[in-house]
């Protein structure tokens, strides 16, 4: 039996082992094909605008991985005691913070845009600043679907649906890079054609792995339990080590930027 049981645990970890090899070496080939594109299309400057805007990404990151690590862990414990209804309870208040901080950083994106082009490291009213405003504007529409690709996808791999994770990362690619192509060298949109493929690829990458949700066999079922929001504060707690490592994350490249332009100019 417990060899069994050592050989099925094995073949699992194999599994997740090699899904997110697939999700991480996508991620990187979508990040080389969208450089090229970039470089080529929109030249040097457009290039270092989007590089400029990483921190954005880190800070969205924040909120969406303390709450899939906390969540995560929540969830596997009450699974681990047999207790789904515990974790369908977790996950519905998980759901509820993630639908209220998705509204709140989307909104705080566009409405900030101008201030974080310049925490970023621009000055105003500069060229590289106005793409990276462009490309902001564009990428903030994708910010529900980027939250809710990383709170789920763990999730999804609890629940023991590997593949879609995999599916959903191959769409993302695949529709952001024909994004860029046409944004740069049909439509002529510029660095927020770019911003607005990322966005567009981040939402249809989230609703293909909500489908997961939806299916009879998934343990994690929607609101089918009343949300247990006192877990919350635990979801946040478990969560913290992430966030203090992103915040420095963030932190680091806004100031090197601001440092060099200090410096050295713009």
């Amino acid at each position: 039996m417990y060899a069994q049981n050592t050989k099925l645990l094995k073949k699992i970890m194999v599994g997740y082992a090699l899904t997110f090899m697939v999700v991480s070496l996508t991620d990187s080939l979508t990040m080389i094909a969208d450089g090229m594109t970039i470089s080529q299309g929109l030249g040097a400057t457009a290039l270092a605008a989007i590089g400029l805007a990483d921190p954005s990404y880190k800070i969205v990151s924040l909120f969406s991985g303390v709450l899939a690590v906390g969540l995560q862990s929540l969830c596997a414990q009450a699974m681990g005691s047999g207790d789904r209804e515990k974790a369908n309870r977790i996950f519905s208040a998980a759901l509820v913070v993630t639908a209220a901080i998705t509204v709140l950083l989307t909104v705080s994106g566009f409405a900030c845009t101008d201030m974080l082009c310049v925490l970023f490291g621009t000055e105003k009213h500069s060229d590289i600043y106005l793409q990276l405003y462009d490309y902001l504007r564009g990428w903030f529409t994708g910010i529900p679907g980027y939250i809710l690709f990383y709170v789920l996808s763990p999730l999804a791999t609890l629940d023991g649906n590997k593949q879609i994770l995999t599916v959903s990362t191959l769409i993302q690619s695949a529709v952001n890079i024909a994004g860029d192509i046409l944004s740069v060298f049909v439509l002529g949109a510029g660095t927020y054609g770019v911003g607005l493929s990322t966005g567009i690829a981040y939402n249809i990458s989230a609703m293909v792995l909500i489908l997961n949700f939806v299916r009879k066999q998934s343990v994690f079922r929607p609101f089918s339990a009343s949300p247990e929001f006192r877990t919350l504060p635990k979801v946040l707690n478990i969560g913290l080590p992430y966030f203090t490592e992103l915040c420095c994350r963030v932190l680091a490249p806004v100031l090197i930027n601001r440092t060099i332009l200090a410096v050295g100019g713009s």
